[in-house]
């Protein structure tokens, strides 16, 4: 009969809990999820590292600044001044998920500055889109800017979505409420 070391069970115990974990059902998870909470509550705040600043969309930023969401261009600045500060990187958490249809009122004064006499079919041309293109024109020349995005996972997935994902680093993937890998699976192989 083998004889019981330090090493044959903490072996056991340690083969014992990955196989919970690679087998654990979504209860179980859920209950890891918790724990964490209860261990960061346990442990109280942290002060954040001096080295980290955010720049928050707050009451006193909508103040003085106006109601959310902002113009295009209006984040092109904010990204454009704060990547005049250098930081390693930029984080937005702000998802951009349809084109800028608000006319900013800087870019009609523009326009019309550019050319007073144009018609305001014209005007209005020329100023469409362009909040967009200066929002991109901004994180370009950041090169250090993060943007947020989300999954929806309902229905098939788009056919051209492998070519446009070919060239993004690797994504990581928590599962969520059910979703599973597979149902993603497009997006890691």
């Amino acid at each position: 009969m083998p004889r019981l070391t330090l090493g044959r069970v903490t072996t056991a115990v340690g083969v014992a809990v990955a196989a919970v974990r690679l087998l654990a059902p979504w209860s179980l998870n859920l209950f890891d999820m918790k724990v964490v909470d209860l261990r960061h509550l346990v442990r109280g705040a942290l002060a954040p590292a001096p080295e980290v600043a955010i720049v928050a969309i707050d009451e006193d930023s909508l103040a003085r600044l106006g109601r959310w969401p902002w113009p295009r261009t209006r984040m092109a600045e904010l990204i454009t001044a704060v990547t005049r500060a250098e930081p390693a990187a930029i984080g937005l958490d702000v998802v951009f998920d349809h084109r800028d249809e608000a006319l900013d009122t800087s870019l009609v004064e523009e326009a019309v500055a550019a050319a007073p006499r144009r018609p305001a079919v014209e005007l209005l041309a020329a100023v469409r889109g362009r909040g967009d293109a200066r929002l991109v024109d901004a994180l370009r020349a950041s090169g250090r800017s993060v943007l947020a995005y989300f999954f929806e996972l309902d229905g098939p997935p788009d056919p051209e979505l492998p070519a446009q994902m070919a060239g993004l680093p690797e994504l990581t993937v928590r599962t969520t409420g059910g979703a599973e890998v597979r149902a993603v699976g497009v997006l890691l192989a």
